[in-house]
Parts: structure tokens; sequence; C-alpha cells
């Protein structure tokens, strides 16, 4: 159940990055229109393109669901730089194939990135799909492996790491 729009407002502005999760997903999902919670909209636009991961997951998923914000969360998607906020944009959009084809072209730049921080999230997102449902993994082709291979000689043993760890879910190519 939704809370009230004032107090829902207060902690999405809260520093408290689990706080502004919460709040988000507090946000009531009125059916036919978003009513009261359209003066939050802006604030929510806001936070999708913020710094924190997880406060840009949680929006990206509720905006999904009101209407008049599919123009925004595509706008969204050539700035995104998580793998994960990316995958719930691009799904919110499209399916199967679409899907896969649409996200690959969106997610193999963030390989080869210039934020080791980006390249180490990939790498990551690599290797956790295949922990995944088998209808939400995503076959990575020659062009993920090349990258993850690159990553391999990464000067960062963090991302050595997660290269290794993302070769480990590269089934077939």
């Amino acid at each position: 159940e939704a809370f009230d729009v004032p107090t829902v407002e207060k902690a999405l502005g809260d520093p408290d990055s689990y706080l502004r999760v919460e709040a988000v997903r507090h946000i009531a999902n009125p059916p036919g229109g978003i009513g009261k919670w359209k003066r939050l909209l802006p604030r929510m636009e806001e936070l999708a393109a913020g710094d924190d991961e997880w406060v840009r997951l949680a929006v990206a998923a509720k905006l999904q669901r009101f209407p008049g914000t599919a123009a925004f969360l595509a706008g969204r998607e050539t700035n995104e730089t998580s793998p994960y906020v990316l995958s719930v944009l691009v799904g919110g959009r499209y399916a199967g194939k679409e899907f896969e084809n649409h996200f690959l072209t969106l997610f193999v730049p963030l390989l080869s990135s210039r934020d080791e921080h980006v390249r180490e999230g990939a790498l990551n997102f690599v290797g956790g799909i295949s922990a995944a449902a088998p209808a939400r993994q995503i076959p990575f082709g020659t062009n993920v492996f090349e990258r993850v291979i690159t990553s391999t000689k990464a000067k960062s043993a963090k991302e050595r790491s997660m290269a290794a760890y993302a070769l480990t879910a590269i089934r077939q190519i």
C-alpha cells in the first residue's frame, strides 16, 4: 500500500539510498493514471539519472508502470552505465530476440568503458547471468567474449578477477 505523497516526497530527497529505494517502491500505481503522484515525476526523473545504481533500478522499474514516461525511459537507455538498470529499461520496451539485440547493442560498449567501475559492473553482469532463469539468460557472442578476454589483461586485479568470473558464464560463442 502506498504512503501519502508528502511522506514519499520527503523520503525521495533523503541521503539514505535504502530509504530512497523504499520510497520509490511505495509510490502507488493507480490504474489509468498517476493522479496525485504526478508531482513526484520530476524528482523521479532526477533520480533515474543520478549516481546511485540501485535507486536508478527502482525508478526505472516503477516509471515503466506510469503512463507518459516511455519516451523519458527510452532516452535513458543510451546514457545508462549499469547493465542491471539497462536490462530493465530495455525489457520494458522489447521482448525475446528484439530485447537481446537491443540490449547487447547498448551493453557491449560498457565492457570497454573508460570507467573501470562500469567495466567491472558489466563483467559482473556477464558472470552472474548464468545463474538467471533460462528465459532471462542472454546469449553472449564473440564481441562480448573478446572484450572479456581484454579485461583479463587489465592493470586492476579486481577487473582481472571479474573477467575470470565472466568467462565462466560464456557457454557458447
